[in-house]
């Protein structure tokens, strides 16, 4: 974002609209916590007030920012505006935006009702949300590092879901977890099974990495 989006001549005329702030969420923590920032790049609209209409979480080209931010001043894609179409239209995909919304804004516990639903309305997981909302499960574990917990909600994940391509991210972050809670000898038997499933994985230097800084823990 710093590099090619806000420098962009479009994205700073667009600005002279606001007053813009870059703060870093892990210095300045108060401020972080207050919005429920747990994921970077995040970008937060605020009113006058400093009350939140809308983020964008992640990064966003000069012309998809200018969009995304135009859309919130508008209502459009808010969380007010996806609980609106998710009560008129209770449909799986309209249940699951408005848990990846609660998600970003690091509310995790109604991330998890609405991901819950999700996961019931869709047992065969056929619009392919019910897997990415088991993840987000365990990925939510993961932000709170609550590892363990992560790892457990991951493995039951995987099991349900095996076949879908988001499970593989699940079995990594399952070893990387392990591995952030201290348990490296479960942590290096998961990376290993890991490396058995996945040979042609663009992950192994990653991961030869991760045994490296083990080892060097130890």
């Amino acid at each position: 974002m710093a590099d090619s989006t806000l420098p962009d001549t479009y994205v700073q005329k667009f600005l002279k609209n606001f007053a813009p702030a870059v703060i870093n969420a892990e210095v300045d923590t108060i401020t972080a916590n207050r919005y429920g920032v747990k994921s970077y790049p995040t970008t937060l609209i605020l009113n006058r007030q400093g009350q939140e209409i809308d983020r964008l979480v992640g990064y966003f080209p000069p012309e998809e920012f200018v969009a995304g931010v135009t859309n919130a001043l508008a209502g459009i894609g808010t969380l007010d505006d996806l609980l609106r179409k998710s009560e008129a239209e209770p449909v799986v995909d309209n249940i699951y935006e408005v848990g990846q919304k609660y998600r970003w804004r690091g509310e995790y516990d109604q991330a998890a009702s609405f991901f819950n639903r999700v996961m019931a309305m869709d047992p065969t997981n056929a619009s392919g949300k019910s897997a990415e909302s088991a993840y987000n499960l365990g990925h939510m574990k993961y932000k709170l590092k609550d590892y363990l917990s992560a790892v457990e909600l991951w493995k039951k994940m995987v099991a349900a879901y095996p076949t879908d391509e988001i499970s593989i991210d699940a079995e990594l972050m399952t070893a990387y977890s392990y591995q952030k809670a201290g348990d490296f000898k479960n942590a290096q038997k998961e990376y290993k099974a890991f490396l058995k499933k996945h040979p042609d994985t663009e992950e192994k230097e990653w991961i030869e990495e991760q045994f490296t800084a083990m080892k060097s823990k130890k």
